[in-house]
């Protein structure tokens, strides 16, 4: 299971999300049952500054989904992120990329 690349955007006060379907090498699904994950938003690759440290990552069969909700309350337009899955003994990093918040005019 490789690192995919999918880069995100979204609207600032919107909810934002990256869903990966995985695969084997050979192509077959992937079995994720028992993983967790947690996803993280970086200024960039190797940077100590965290920009969000708590999005949301629900795993159900072999999909990977990413959610970075309430982004009204986020103070930055652009980071990158990965998503980190663990099933207790093996850690797998299936999802990175670049995030960029569009500003919006209108905020809730």
């Amino acid at each position: 299971m490789g690192a995919q690349v999918y880069n995100i955007e979204g609207d600032q006060g919107g909810t934002i999300q990256v869903a990966v379907d995985i695969q084997e090498a050979d192509g077959s699904d992937a079995n994720l049952a028992g993983y967790t994950g947690t996803m993280e938003v970086l200024d960039e690759y190797g940077d100590d500054g965290v920009l969000l440290a708590t999005g949301t990552v629900a795993i159900s069969g072999n999909t990977v989904t990413g959610t970075i909700a309430g982004s009204a309350t986020l103070d930055w337009l652009a980071g990158v992120y990965d998503i980190r899955i663990t099933n207790g003994t093996l850690v797998e990093y299936p999802v990175r990329g670049t995030v960029k918040l569009r500003p919006t005019a209108t905020h809730p």
